[in-house]
């Protein structure tokens, strides 16, 4: 067991959808119990209306409504004391014509009472065969014939729906209750056409839960929670049949008797066809390399696992568990009943990589507190973890501000531990600047490392200096570190700084570069270095662009679709640097543009030629082949350009890889601000191959 308490428990996704309908149902009931009442009074008024004028009228022919409502004994004895009277005065019957007119106003008090109740709910949302209303195919669902039909109904849905709601998956299970319940509607409206008493309740989609259920085979019915739900389901919808009763019709006993047997086939074959096609598709995603197996077999080799280790055979669960985290690597029940009963078995690499997994998915889900307390798990039992700068650049200001500052300080030193030499110049800037208030000490041996750069942008360079000249330890004059050990430890030459300081290199000199010892003198005795002026977008040799979309990250090079030219390929060695930027104006949202720069030379006099990519017209997940958000992928696509070409970033490495990107307001002011231009006067290989 871990420290926090927790111990993974074997379920699936929540039924909350079977919930929602549940409850739906539930509070259309109590509406139309309230609304029934209101209808009812008012047909009974108008009833009673009727009634009374018959009794005054009582030789006239009443209505079914008002024989209902009188009794055919008390209408007989009424005529009979009128016909007594008439004799016993001599009286003359009512004339012919009156006693027409009389009738007609008969049968329209009794008619404005048969109107008066179609008003029902279920009159109103119930499917009538002979005029059917586009919405009932659907509403018919809600309404039911009372409460017991109700309350049998809602059971047979929460049993079926929460067996098979985390089976199929939510969309899935929407999709076949839906589908169940205009089929069924729809099949009824067609075998009984002339039929007018409405078609009402979840008989039809009921039926096709039952079918999809069953369709599903083992994995569903062997269970016997899945069997009791089968069976239960089943027995409620024979129950009214068996006892000479239709609750699916808003009609008298008796009326349309059987009618709705058409609707619980309609609903039943569809959920057999929808479950064995769910089913095929299933076994079919199984198949396909890498694909996670679904919940409905993940709970069950998950259960075995912890009853293992319950009986105490923990190598077993372990093999077992592990073997599961292999196919759904992105269970978090899995990963943290590995992590416990590797720490029981001692395997405490095996421990961590598993929990590490459990806190990059909280942190992908923005559950920043349960990753926060996972991680902090780990730190307690002092197992060693493979360094990842990605995760702990993101776990340091969220431990920091959850006051675990010292857990902080750590991941941000192991982050830069941990950097690897491709993204170590981005991974160094970013924990000079987490830690510049939390760990000063790390904040300089961060700057530092980002300065040893050679491909740190001119901007990046003036901010790190200028936050070393604000640490405390630059500040009190301590000792300096060593200066990195990569080759060349120099930086471009700036003016003022250094050997021939106010002279800039010329176009055919090349690059002048500057001891960063001599640097640090300069910043420690608070004279910063001058940045040069910007290029304008004028100046310098033409630029020759060519837009394209990248299709694939090939290991020879970039595959790309150029409009109007067909598919290419680019070598990432003839990249010498990539440009990025947010450009306004060219759509109605920024565009980030990158430019794959393939003359980045000093001294250019020729055309400068770049493969531009723009975010606008292409995902990046497709490329990358991965899931994720688009402007995340579109980070990772940078920075997978940036190390496999070596190439300069532009304008800086945090501004290249989104960190944030740098903003222009115009194509102009980026390319002016963004590709400074060099090079040389060879014409060079053709641009893609």
């Amino acid at each position: 067991m871990s420290s926090s308490g927790r111990r993974p428990r074997a379920r699936g996704p929540q039924p909350w959808l079977t919930a929602a309908l549940a409850s739906l149902c539930l509070g259309f009931g109590l509406w139309a119990q309230h609304a029934t009442r209101e209808v009812e009074a008012r047909s009974r008024a108008a009833l009673a209306v009727a009634s009374d004028y018959f009794g005054l009228h009582p030789y006239l022919a009443p209505p079914p409504a008002v024989v209902a409502h009188l009794g055919a004994q008390a209408i007989e004895t009424r005529r009979a004391l009128h016909q007594g009277d008439l004799r016993r005065r001599g009286a003359a019957p009512t004339p012919r014509p009156l006693a027409l007119r009389e009738q007609a106003e008969l049968d329209r008090l009794a008619a404005r009472s048969e109107a008066a109740l179609e008003a029902l709910p279920a009159r109103r949302f119930g499917l009538r065969a002979s005029a059917p209303e586009p919405l009932a195919f659907a509403g018919h669902v809600l309404a039911h014939a009372g409460w017991l039909p109700l309350a049998g109904s809602l059971g047979a849905l929460l049993l079926l729906g929460g067996i098979l709601e985390p089976a199929l998956g939510r969309l899935a299970f929407g999709l076949v209750a839906l589908g169940s319940a205009l089929a069924s509607a729809g099949l009824f409206a067609l075998a009984n056409r002339e039929l007018a008493e409405p078609l009402i309740g979840t008989s039809g989609l009921l039926a096709g839960l039952l079918g999809a259920g069953a369709a599903q085979g083992p994995a569903c019915w062997r269970r016997p929670a899945g069997a009791w739900a089968l069976l239960l389901a089943l027995g409620w919808l024979l129950l009214p049949h068996g006892l000479g009763s239709d609750w699916s019709l808003a009609a008298p006993p008796g009326a349309g008797a059987g009618a709705s047997v058409w609707a619980l086939a309609g609903g039943l074959a569809f959920g057999l066809l929808a479950g064995l096609g769910l089913r095929g598709a299933a076994a079919r995603r199984r198949r396909l390399p890498g694909a996670a197996p679904p919940a409905e077999l993940v709970r069950p080799r998950l259960e075995r696992a912890l009853q293992a280790r319950s009986e105490g055979q923990l190598e077993r669960a372990f093999a077992l568990l592990g073997a599961l985290l292999r196919e759904a690597p992105d269970d978090p029940d899995v990963a943290l009943a590995l992590w416990e009963v590797g720490r029981e078995l001692g395997r405490n690499a095996e421990a961590a990589e598993a929990l590490l997994r459990v806190v990059r998915g909280e942190l992908q889900r923005g559950a920043a507190d349960s990753a926060i307390g996972h991680w902090l798990e780990l730190r307690r039992a002092q197992i060693p973890v493979p360094r990842d700068p990605a995760l702990l650049i993101r776990l340091g200001p969220l431990l920091a501000r959850a006051g675990h500052e010292e857990a902080a300080r750590a991941a941000l030193r192991s982050a830069l531990e941990g950097a690897e030499r491709g993204d170590a110049t981005a991974v160094s800037t970013r924990v000079a600047r987490l830690a510049r208030e939390l760990d000063p000490e790390v904040a300089e041996q961060a700057a530092w490392r980002a300065l040893g750069s050679p491909s740190l942008g001119l901007d990046e360079r003036r901010s790190l200096e200028a936050l070393l000249a604000a640490l405390p330890r630059a500040r009190a004059g301590a000792p300096e570190p060593e200066p990195p050990v990569e080759a060349p430890a120099a930086f471009p030459f700036y003016p003022g700084v250094g050997p021939g300081a106010g002279a800039a290199p010329g176009p055919a000199e090349g690059p002048q570069w500057v001891d960063p010892r001599l640097l640090a003198d300069a910043l420690h005795s608070g004279a910063g270095p001058r940045a040069p002026e910007a290029i304008p977008a004028s100046a310098g040799p033409p630029l020759e662009v060519v837009e394209a979309v990248p299709l694939e990250l090939a290991r020879e090079g970039l595959r790309l679709e150029v409009p109007g030219v067909g598919k290419k390929r680019l070598r990432y060695a003839a990249v010498g640097a990539i440009g990025v930027g947010a450009v306004s104006g060219l759509a109605r949202e920024p565009v980030i543009l990158v430019d794959l720069l393939l003359d980045w030379r000093a001294g250019t006099r020729g055309p400068l030629r770049s493969v531009r990519l723009r975010s606008d017209r292409f995902d990046a997940r497709r490329c990358l082949g991965e899931g994720g958000s688009a402007s995340e992928a579109l980070q990772r696509l940078i920075e997978e350009l940036l190390a496999r070409t070596g190439a300069v970033p532009l304008p800086d490495p945090s501004a290249a890889l989104g960190l944030p990107f740098a903003r222009f307001g115009d194509l102009r002011a980026y390319e002016g601000a963004v590709l400074r231009r060099g090079g040389d006067d060879s014409a060079g290989e053709p641009l893609l191959r």
